[in-house]
Formats: C-alpha cells, structure tokens, sequence
C-alpha cells in the first residue's frame, strides 16, 4: 500500500484567542472549534503569496484543544454603513493545535516551512488579531498502523468515511466544510463576474475522549506520537476499501 504524499510536515501550535467563524451565523458570530481545511489553506496560499488551486495537492489534518469559549460583545459596522451596533461573538481561548500538511511536491513543501519559519508578517489564523505561535514545525515520516479499537486523544476534525467506519459518527458533531478554493465566472446584469467558490468536504468532529470501535482492521497514518486524520482524500484508506 503506497503513501502518495513525498512529504509530511507537523505543526505544533499556540494562538491566546481564536475565532474560525462559521459563514451561515449572522446576528451571532460562532466559531468552529477547530479551523476548516480552507483557513489552513488561506495560511498557506498567504505564506507562499499565491493560491493553492491544484487539487490534491496539499492534504490536510487538524487536531487540537482550548482552554474555554466565551462569549462576549464586539462593535459591529456592516459594509457601507456608519451605525455600528454590538454582535455576540464566540471566541476560543488558549488554543494549541496539531496540524500535519502532507504533500505531493517536495519543493512545495520545503518553501511552506521556510516561510512558516521565517514569515514576512506576524502569523495569525482566522482572524486578523488572532495571532499564530509556531512551537515546533518537523517533516515527519509516518508509517501505517492498523486498528480496530482506539482513543481520540485531541479534538480532531476525522473524514466521514473513516468516522463511521469507527463508529465515531455517533455522538460527534458532522460538518460540511469549505477546502480548496477555486474561481467560477458568473454572468450577471452589469456583466462578468469572478466569484469565490470551495469544494466541500464531510468531517465529524470527535471530541477527545472518542472511542473508537471497528469491526475489522483500518490503515491509519501515525507518526510516532500522533495520529493523522487527513481531512480531504485518504490515500491508504481509499486504497483499502478496492480490495
């Protein structure tokens, strides 16, 4: 069974305040507990100073914890409008994330960590005023582990075939979340428009704590401390269901 990433980067890190905001609330600003797929990528096309379009190209896992969620109010302005008014937001506290990017393209993934290590502005995630600390970012070679029965150890984002293949799709929080990124032309009155579009991807939220029980063996990634939950395609696991 073949790994398709060349490359397997690990980041461990901090942010003091957090809010990855979930596009459908309006009148309340509610965070994701973790950041989606697309805010990694937004990181990363920021870094490189160009969008990440190539599908498949950059796979993603993301796994961690916070302290607390509170929720206070903030001054809000819509666009063009000179009367603010207050808006509860959610916002999460003392975060620490675990982020594995795997890789197709090496030289893709040493520029991503050239600039994570040497970035040419504060790091933040999400939020402009949520600032990013790097405590530890390694290339990282993982191996394939085989379970049936394991504990979720951090807050993870799991892809829905693997949830339910542990039966982690009972009791846990399902997402419909943005990933890659693309532009689509649109044909309106005033003429041509470019608009954002994102391809989607269905994960489960497990909070730590998870047990999960299968009735056989599945491929997972582990890379000696931490397991890898890739969030968009599973290259080990796709494999496994064919035969």
């Amino acid at each position: 069974m073949q790994n398709k990433y060349n490359k397997v980067l690990r980041i461990k890190a901090y942010q003091p305040t957090a809010v990855y905001r979930n596009p459908v609330t309006a009148e309340v600003i509610e965070s994701y507990p973790l950041p989606p797929p697309s805010t990694i990528l937004g990181l990363i096309s920021t870094l490189i100073k160009e969008p990440i379009l190539e599908k498949d190209s950059i796979n993603i896992s993301i796994q961690g914890s916070y302290d607390s969620l509170l929720k206070d109010y903030q001054w809000y302005k819509k666009y063009e409008s000179d009367k603010p008014y207050p808006i509860l937001v959610h916002t999460l506290y003392d975060v620490n994330l675990i982020i594995h990017l795997g890789f197709s393209n090496e030289i893709l993934a040493e520029r991503v960590k050239s600039n994570l290590l040497n970035p040419s502005y504060y790091l933040y995630l999400g939020r402009a005023e949520d600032l990013l600390k790097i405590e530890d970012i390694e290339f990282v070679n993982p191996e394939i582990k085989y379970e049936s029965c394991l504990t979720i150890k951090y807050n993870s984002y799991i892809e829905e075939k693997q949830a339910r293949l542990f039966r982690f799709d009972s009791g846990s929080v399902f997402y419909r979340l943005p990933s890659y990124l693309s532009f689509i032309q649109v044909r309106l009155k005033k003429g041509l428009r470019i608009l954002r579009d994102f391809e989607w991807v269905n994960l489960f939220y497990v909070e730590a704590g998870g047990l999960g029980e299968a009735d056989s063996d599945v491929p997972l990634f582990f890379d000696g401390e931490y397991y890898i939950w890739w969030c968009m395609q599973n290259p080990i696991l796709d494999q496994s269901l064919e035969h």
